[in-house]
């Protein structure tokens, strides 16, 4: 055992006692912003001006649509609606394995609602190794630039399983936030085509008159937070850092009823005026078991049929465990899990093999197997 668990079992003790420490702080902290809610809740034309004027200022506040207290009722849910979910994850650039590679493994499900009928389930593994593939902008395609790729795919996937000609209400559901991950190191010719190629997906499903949304669990986002903050103190009230610390916004809607949803909000960043038509709202929604975060393009906002379905469309899901049945079997279908990897490593050193190319790992990756580094994937 390398892992000192006496060392660190003082050190969780002291993080215990630090969080308990900071409960009472906390609960002062979001009774001054619920007073702040209430107080300003009425008051949109002022606090729309504020979030949009404080953005110049590096402040990122939400831009309310409605009243702050604004709530939706659980519209009903269509007899029949065909559901879709897609995920992915993958398998990262190893600089020190046998070659260059990567994979991007693509879960998605068919569920059509009130049919009695079996779900379509698909995995579609991808794999990327041509030198085009490996590198965009001179850097290699690892970490967040992988991300972006993979959210890219998981949209054009749910675009692919739209229909245009269905009868039924249809629901396009992603994992996480709809907002793409922009490189800021890049150069600005490189993100404007990476997000022109994601709102092409998006085109591509608003033309086929199918809602999408990005469901957040547990989410953590302080939006609403920093717009009240804005609100009572000024741009200048706190640093990014320190706004971090405060209660998230999921904690000012505890009062919502299973199944009642806020008013949607613009999100305030910078980068969503990059998506035209397709710029991002959000809510919160009592989904049963959490206070979620759903977020939806400016096209299904701004369409009251479209909103219910999502609202109503994503409840129904969560009904069974709490968080949509779709998006949970995406993710399955989806994950490489490490029987998988290994049978995959192995098909990878037989074909390399089979052409007479080497298979020697880096002195760093062969040190690491000896000591026991991937033993317990490799024995």
């Amino acid at each position: 055992m390398t892992l000192e668990l006496g060392v660190l079992n003082q050190q969780v003790q002291t993080m215990a006692r630090s969080l308990a420490g900071q409960r009472e702080e906390y609960g002062q902290r979001l009774e001054r912003l619920q007073a702040v809610f209430r107080s300003r809740a009425a008051d949109l034309e002022g606090l729309r001006d504020l979030a949009i004027s404080a953005r110049g200022a590096g402040c990122q506040g939400a831009i309310p649509t409605e009243p702050l207290d604004a709530t939706h009722p659980l519209p009903p849910c269509p007899e029949a609606m065909v559901i879709s979910a897609a995920d992915g994850s993958q398998i990262e650039v190893d600089r020190h394995g046998m070659a260059m590679y990567y994979l991007i493994n693509l879960g998605s499900i068919v569920y059509h609602h009130g049919s009695g009928a079996a779900p379509t389930v698909r995995s579609e593994p991808t794999l990327f190794y041509r030198e085009d593939e490996l590198y965009e902008d001179g850097r290699l395609v690892q970490g967040n630039r992988l991300d972006s790729k993979r959210s890219v795919m998981e949209l054009a996937k749910l675009a692919n399983l739209a229909s245009p000609d269905t009868a039924e209400p249809s629901l396009a559901l992603v994992d996480g936030s709809l907002l793409l991950w922009v490189l800021e190191e890049s150069r600005p010719e490189v993100r404007e085509e990476l997000v022109g190629r994601y709102l092409r997906q998006l085109d591509r499903l608003a033309e086929a008159r199918v809602p999408v949304a990005g469901y957040v669990s547990r989410p953590r986002h302080h939006d609403v937070v920093n717009l009240l903050e804005l609100a009572e103190r000024g741009p200048g009230a706190a640093t990014q850092e320190q706004r971090l610390l405060f209660p998230p916004d999921r904690a000012l809607f505890e009062h919502l009823l299973p199944g009642e949803r806020t008013a949607p909000f613009i999100v305030g960043t910078q980068t969503n005026d990059m998506y035209g038509r397709h710029r991002l709202h959000f809510f919160y929604l009592n989904a049963g078991a959490e206070i979620a975060r759903v977020e939806v393009p400016q096209w299904v906002a701004q369409d009251q049929g479209l909103m219910d379905d999502v609202h109503a469309g994503i409840f129904e899901q969560c009904r069974a465990a709490g968080y949509p049945y779709v998006l949970a079997r995406a993710h399955e279908l989806a994950v490489v899990a490490g029987a998988d990897r290994d049978e995959f490593e192995r098909m990878v050193m037989a074909a390399l093999l089979g052409q007479g190319l080497g298979v020697s790992p880096s002195m760093k990756a062969w040190l690491k197997e000896l000591t026991g580094g991937r033993r317990s994937r490799r024995r």
